[in-house]
């Protein structure tokens, strides 16, 4: 692909060798060094309690393999990255791990195991693969009536390996989700090494894709891992300095990873496909060099993950994309939020409880008998287009800004908790501070690839995550699908907050964005009370 791209004082034929340019460079390394024998101890110390508690043995089995993939790994990475990749990944798994066992003892308190319409239909669908002996009669897309089943072989292979629990199936997820502040290191240190460290501990420490990891049933984690997977792997073929060997097992890493997402969220696959040939047209027009070997790897990662997919009956990812376009602007509860707040207060009703209702006939394979809260959503009674404009900036405010952190649970109870987004609301803190360089970075990144200043992959990302976000904010989606965007997101972040250091007026703006933030929180409270009061 591209060839040396300066930005700045970064040559991106030298960034493999480069691990940071931050001054604070050294500080950090003993931070990073401490915190890690920390957390082998603390990793150390979880190891026996599922065997305590009469789990078994699964979660040793876990950690066995989550240290292999992460030596594995870090193996492809060159001089002091590689240490930093281990570091991050061990840091990452503890903190999972502290999560995963405040959350199981949260949900034994409560005797709720909490999953969603989606986690119990994954359930079900995982012991049908293991009771056929991983041979379903029909096409999985044919019999769970999805093309997203990937993530339902992953956790059978869990359950028939290492036996029915969901604490297995959570460590599994908490497992993956520990790969992506590494993985995102290894790539962002290609394209912006200053930033590589700073996004790296901002992804390992985000809170809700720990919670997502440790809690429910989601098959995020899995497809998240896969796709920065794929852009790590990417990100080496197009700017790393490898031999043939390194670049066939970085072809294979992205060809697999990217497979997974075709077979599990498919248009995350095709924005990354549009940001590849985007970028390709617009090099190719500025006259940048073309490795061919890395153009080859590319070419054949994407063809791999297209083709293996589709040989097995899944429909192409561009086709697909096309066809779900209008079930999309069809269906009236992908495009507008259920009855809520501003509905109640035009009828002049009151405010309505989350609604949900409880099963208790799933085998989980636990000890006892499990009371599984699913909450319903119920998105097909809302009303198209009435409140009109308004409406509309109302629902894109939501899907920004939402969960609102300053709506409280019904109940301080660990189930009523639980059961809503409010495990969300530390991440949500997160996002409010990085919204602002999200939104900065963005737009300054489309301007340095439109004058041929951003690094290939850089440019691939920006379109993925453009696209990503574009649909987030038109279709109805849950909120964790807004989550899976935030390793690209921290990166844009951090970009869009240094180029506000450099302009005077960014602090004041900045202070101005914070005080409507807590207007809009003061205001919205002030509306519930009076509906709900």
């Amino acid at each position: 692909m591209a060839g040396a791209v300066p930005e700045g004082d970064i040559d991106h034929d030298t960034a493999p060798d480069t691990l940071s340019t931050t001054p604070a460079e050294a500080p950090i390394s003993r931070w990073l060094g401490t915190a890690t024998r920390w957390s082998v101890a603390i990793l150390l110390a979880l190891t026996p309690l599922p065997l305590l508690i009469g789990e078994g043995p699964g979660t040793l089995a876990i950690t066995a393999a989550f240290a292999a993939a992460t030596t594995l790994l870090a193996g492809f990475e060159r001089g002091p990255a590689r240490g930093v990749f281990v570091q991050l990944a061990v840091i990452g798994l503890a903190v999972r791990g502290i999560a995963l066992l405040l959350l199981a003892w949260l949900e034994s308190a409560s005797r709720t195991v909490v999953l969603g319409p989606d986690g119990v239909g994954f359930l079900r669908a995982i012991h049908a693969i293991v009771n056929a002996g991983f041979a379903l009669p029909r096409p999985s897309f044919e019999l769970f009536a999805t093309y997203d089943t990937a993530h339902l072989y992953l956790f059978a292979g869990v359950v028939g390996t290492l036996g029915p629990g969901l604490l297995n199936l959570h460590a599994v997820n908490c497992a993956l989700t520990a790969l992506l502040g590494p993985l995102t290191f290894g790539w962002v240190r290609l394209v912006a090494p200053a930033a590589a460290l700073p996004v790296g501990l901002l992804v390992t420490f985000y809170p809700s894709i720990i919670y997502l990891a440790a809690t429910d049933l989601w098959k995020d984690p899995s497809v998240i891992a896969a796709t920065t997977l794929g852009l790590w792997a990417l990100a080496h073929i197009v700017h790393g300095k490898d031999d043939t060997w390194r670049l066939a097992g970085f072809t294979a890493l992205a060809g697999g990873a990217l497979w997974f997402v075709h077979a599990s969220r498919f248009y995350a696959l095709w924005y990354l496909e549009v940001g590849v040939a985007a970028i390709a047209v617009l090099g190719l027009l500025r006259g940048w060099a073309v490795r061919r070997g890395a153009a080859v790897a590319v070419l054949s990662a994407l063809a791999v993950a297209e083709a293996g997919p589709v040989m097995a009956g899944w429909p192409a990812s561009p086709l697909f994309f096309v066809a779900s376009i209008a079930q999309a602007t069809n269906a009236t509860s992908l495009r507008y939020y259920s009855a809520g707040l501003l509905d109640e207060v035009a009828e002049g009703g009151r405010a309505r409880p989350n609604d949900g209702f409880a099963i208790d006939t799933v085998d989980l394979g636990l000890p006892e008998r499990a009371n599984i809260l699913q909450v319903d959503t119920d998105t097909a009674s809302a009303v198209p287009g009435r409140f009109g404009l308004v409406g509309g900036a109302v629902q894109i405010g939501r899907r920004v800004l939402g969960p609102f952190i300053w709506v409280p649970p019904a109940a301080w109870t660990p189930r009523a908790v639980l059961a809503g987004d409010y495990l969300l609301y530390p991440g949500m803190l997160f996002w409010y501070v990085l919204l602002p360089g999200m939104l900065v970075g963005l737009a300054v990144t489309a301007g340095r690839i439109f004058r041929g200043q951003a690094p290939f992959m850089l440019g691939v990302v920006w379109v993925f995550t453009v696209l990503y976000w574009a649909q987030f904010l038109v279709i109805n989606l849950p909120y964790r699908q807004r989550e899976a965007l935030f390793p690209v997101l921290a990166l844009f972040a951090w970009l869009g907050f240094e180029e506000l250091r450099q302009r005077s007026w960014a602090g004041k703006m900045y202070v101005f964005y914070w005080i409507a933030l807590v207007g809009l929180a003061l205001a919205h409270t002030a509306i519930r009370l009076r509906v709900v009061g």
